[in-house]
Order: structure tokens, then C-alpha cells, then sequence
């Protein structure tokens, strides 16, 4: 596909020379989506890393729906466009799971918990738990981070209420400019972490 504009495209695909490599290093699958309320012939999957979504791949719109070539699998991705530097999401965050299978990850606000995250381990939290830290809760609600709640560590488990069922969640301890959390979802009682 032949792209007029260099500047319509992300930065990070603009070298001629880029080549993915991703099938050389893990397994992939090839992603079927459809995304009708993108009226683009090109639209992107991001993942998040240092606290904002990145595009990584591009995909091209083939009659209704948008082919996403070589996608490594148990990652979560958001179909983002691109449009005057920024990117702007265009679905629901889905994440390809284990089997190659494509899951959507939607927060269902009519079905509440309760989010227990234990231990340093389990909350894959750079640097650990540091104790007398308040941490806070987000979700995403497929255009941007929602706060949920806080919780005061003291040598016990974080505890969140009232999180949606389903949903994308993202710990942040203040004061971590480096913005190198992970996200996680709570899936079938297990707290999956990306």
C-alpha cells in the first residue's frame, strides 16, 4: 500500500529499512477485526508501554474489516488511528490469548468487585511495594484511564472495591515518572498481568 503523506503514518514506521520480526522470536497469529467506526484503509495496534499506547503493527482494511499480520499472542492490543501525531482508540482493547484466540476486553459496569493484589511478585510493580506508598487503581473504558480507588501499603494486600468486571486495570504508585507499570485483568478470579 502506497502511503502519500509520510507524516500520516507513526514515526516508528517511517524508516524504509523497518522490518518486523516478530515470528523469528515467538509464535504468531495473523488478527481478523473488524472496526466499522474507522473509516481509514489503515488503522494500528498499540500496546501500552511507559504509560501511553504505541503502535507496533498496522493493519490494512480489506472490505469490512481490518488484517493484522504476525501478532504475538498473550499481549493486549488496542486498534488506535492515527491522525496528526496522536493516536486515538477506534475499539475495545482485545487480547490475543495463549491459543491464538482474540477475546475484547470490555469493563462491564453493572458487575463490581473486589481486586486483592498480595505480593511485589504478583504486582510485577518495578522497584516493589514500598511501604506507607498510596497506590491507585485505573480501568479503561476504551478512550482513557478511569480512577477507581486507592489503597495505603502497610504490609498487607492492596485492596480495590467496586472495580468493573472485565476490565483493563493499571496499579500506579505516584510518583513513578518512569511510568513503567504493567497492566493486568482480572479474568475468571486470576489476575492476569501484560
Amino acid at each position: 500500500m502506497k502511503v502519500n503523506d509520510i507524516h500520516a503514518i507513526p514515526e516508528v514506521f517511517r524508516d524504509v529499512y523497518y522490518v518486523d520480526a516478530s515470528k523469528d522470536h515467538a509464535p504468531v497469529k495473523d488478527i481478523l477485526l473488524p472496526i466499522p467506526q474507522c473509516e481509514d484503509t489503515l488503522a494500528y495496534m498499540a500496546v501500552f508501554n511507559y504509560g501511553m499506547w504505541q503502535p507496533v503493527w498496522w493493519g490494512i482494511k480489506h472490505r469490512a474489516e481490518f488484517r493484522f499480520t504476525d501478532m504475538i499472542p498473550r499481549v493486549v492490543y488496542l486498534p488506535v488511528h492515527y491522525r496528526n501525531g496522536n493516536v486515538s482508540p477506534v475499539h475495545a482493547s482485545v487480547w490475543l490469548d495463549k491459543q491464538g484466540e482474540l477475546c475484547q476486553i470490555n469493563p462491564d459496569l453493572n458487575s463490581l468487585g473486589e481486586v486483592v493484589i498480595g505480593s511485589v511478585k504478583e504486582a510485577y510493580l518495578p522497584g516493589g511495594f514500598i511501604k506507607g506508598e498510596v497506590y491507585q487503581l485505573y480501568y479503561w473504558n476504551n478512550k482513557e484511564w478511569k480512577w477507581i480507588g486507592e489503597d495505603k501499603y502497610e504490609d498487607e494486600p492492596l485492596k480495590f472495591e467496586q472495580v468493573p468486571g472485565g476490565a483493563l486495570l493499571r496499579l500506579i504508585r505516584p510518583g513513578n515518572y518512569k511510568n513503567d507499570e504493567r497492566i493486568f485483568i482480572k479474568w475468571d478470579d486470576e489476575v492476569k498481568w501484560f
